[in-house]
């Protein structure tokens, strides 16, 4: 099951549509986007349909992780709350502090706060912190979610495995790139 250690929070996580009052261009971007989609995607919401059925519910908690990472953080398993429905939103990306690699899946470390961490050295911001953040330049960000082995050790998903032994890799290309 994908991982990630939720410190504790001293901030709701915020909707994409907030952070797109500033940032409307990379908002703009992001909506068209598969991040954005995760959540909406008729294929996911089958195969989320299906792996239900198959593990008695226990397939949202691992699912979630990756495709609605604030609803998983959060609890809403249930999809109430509408920021759950945004898939991979603009405040859990930037509210990763680190993130750790282990044998079996990469755990991040999130902190939902008034800071948000990002690839910039000298970005500010009027309505929130900014902090550089050494993982967001890099494609061990990704590996979270576009890397998953299941409980049984079996890898389900090797996006980030196959960027590793790629000739990207070796020149040293990320992913964000």
């Amino acid at each position: 099951m994908p991982s990630g250690l939720f410190a504790e929070q001293t901030h709701a996580p915020q909707s994409a549509e907030y952070c797109g009052d500033c940032h409307r261009a990379i908002y703009d971007g992001w909506k068209h986007s598969v991040h954005a989609t995760a959540m909406e995607s008729r294929l996911f919401q089958d195969a989320l349909k299906m792996a239900e059925s198959e593990f008695n519910g226990d397939a949202r908690k691992v699912c979630l992780r990756c495709h609605s990472p604030l609803a998983a953080s959060s609890g809403d398993f249930s999809l109430v709350r509408k920021v759950s429905w945004e898939g991979i939103t603009c405040d859990y990306c930037h509210s990763v502090q680190d993130v750790t690699p282990t044998k079996i899946n990469a755990v991040a470390r999130v902190e939902f706060n008034g800071v948000k961490s990002g690839p910039s050295k000298d970005a500010v911001s009027p309505a929130h912190g900014t902090r550089f953040s050494k993982v967001h330049t890099t494609s061990l960000i990704c590996s979270t979610c576009h890397d998953y082995r299941n409980t049984l050790g079996f890898q389900v998903l090797s996006t980030y495995s196959e960027w590793e032994n790629s000739p990207y890799a070796k020149a040293d290309r990320q992913c964000q790139s």
